[in-house]
């Protein structure tokens, strides 16, 4: 394999990408603050456990699509990539379609049952789109990925404080926002699409883009399987204590998004890179994460009190301690996903998927802990130890391969 430094390009997509979805993400933060601000802690623990665990859900009926294909157009697999559109589009619909119907029949009540249903409906929605974004950032593109990303979030935002000002109930507003705004992301990537020559249909077996992509997708669920921190909370104490979780971690949501979009743009490049570029990638992340944490650590536990009641309310002051060690723990929690994606780019699928399914059940397993012990403190106690233990691990691996192995 050829070994060639990052160009110029490369750089300049991941500073519009991420730039596009550090703004997202705040968008989405303020849509978060602003229905946490409208409800009491144990509500808002409710909708976000409900939505963690849906978050999960298509993740898992993702199948391993969305990192799957922008390898395999990096690789010019063309009729892969048309098989992987299909596949990943009929998953979301079926998954959707079961997703309703457990809703439906589920422990809720009405009112809230019918309102769930528009944030299962928004993110089959939106992990379609995710999945086809991967078409053209393997392509290089910036402008039309960062222009998605946004696009849906600000649609989301506008949507969800235009029916909270119009007097409409916090729940419905927001979760007509969580579907309405994936829906106009997918007309946008639709046309991209057509525009690119991409169609969803079975140009080669099924079954062997699945076999590609399984890998993936253990890796992925595992990654994803944090979105279900708060139920764990939820249904080991309180849903108020789920609220209190998920209030603190919102406000970390912005930067945690950065890392997961070095992560899309990293991949490709890892797969045509070679091993020295991979290393000195890593060097570089593992600096700053070290800069990064003697910075944020003096700073969370000083101002984590003010933020959490200034941006939170008064009702979700006991988040302040939840905060601090969140912040204190972000740098190694950003550096679990572009680790990952450059080993993957090595073709090390393996090992991330064996090592993310691990450190998934690791972390669950610190979550439950902490939470029995000591409620959301010690679940977010567990959260930051599992992160710092998987990224030791990861960097590990990226610096002790071979080159033969490459």
């Amino acid at each position: 394999m050829t070994t060639t430094t990052p160009s110029s390009p490369a750089r300049s997509q991941f500073l519009v990408i991420m730039s596009s979805r550090l703004a997202s993400a705040a968008v989405q933060a303020l849509v978060g603050i602003g229905l946490a601000r409208s409800l009491v802690p144990s509500d808002y623990g409710q909708i976000t456990s409900y939505a963690g665990v849906v978050l999960f859900w298509f993740i898992v009926c993702d199948l391993g699509i969305a990192s799957y294909t922008p390898r395999a157009r990096a690789l010019g697999h063309a009729g892969a990539v048309s098989t992987a559109m299909l596949v990943n589009t009929a998953t979301a619909a079926l998954g959707a379609v079961l997703a309703i119907a457990l809703t439906v029949l589920g422990p809720f009540e009405l009112a809230f049952a019918s309102a769930f249903v528009l944030i299962v409906v928004g993110q089959a929605l939106d992990k379609n789109v995710e999945a086809a974004l991967g078409i053209p950032i393997a392509d290089g593109e910036r402008l039309f990925p960062a222009v998605s990303v946004l696009l849906r979030r600000v649609a989301t935002a506008v949507v969800f404080f235009g029916l909270l000002l119009a007097g409409t109930d916090a729940v419905w507003a927001y979760c007509v926002g969580m579907a309405v705004g994936p829906l106009v992301g997918q007309v946008h990537v639709r046309r991209r699409l057509r525009q690119l020559g991409v169609r969803s249909r079975p140009e080669v077996p099924v079954a062997s883009v699945l076999g590609r992509s399984s890998l993936f997708a253990v890796n992925d669920v595992a990654v994803q399987s944090r979105s279900l921190d708060a139920a764990v909370v939820a249904l080991t104490t309180s849903t108020a204590e789920a609220g209190l979780f998920s209030g603190a971690a919102k406000l970390l949501a912005p930067f945690e998004l950065a890392s997961s979009t070095l992560a899309v743009v990293v991949l490709p490049r890892a797969a045509r890179s070679g091993l020295a570029a991979v290393r000195r990638g890593t060097g570089l992340l593992l600096l700053a994460a070290v800069l990064l944490l003697l910075v944020l650590a003096p700073v969370a536990w000083f101002a984590s009190p003010l933020v959490t009641v200034l941006v939170l309310g008064e009702q979700y002051r006991d988040a302040a301690p939840l905060l601090a060690t969140l912040v204190t723990g972000l740098p190694f929690m950003a550096l679990a996903s572009p680790l990952s994606a450059m080993l993957q780019g090595l073709g090390r699928e393996r090992f991330v998927a064996v090592a993310g399914s691990t450190f998934a059940v690791l972390t669950l397993g610190a979550v439950t802990a902490g939470a029995v012990v000591a409620g959301a403190s010690g679940a977010v106690v567990g959260v930051v130890v599992a992160a710092a233990l998987k990224a030791v691990v990861l960097a590990a691996r990226i610096l002790t391969v071979r080159p033969t192995q490459s």
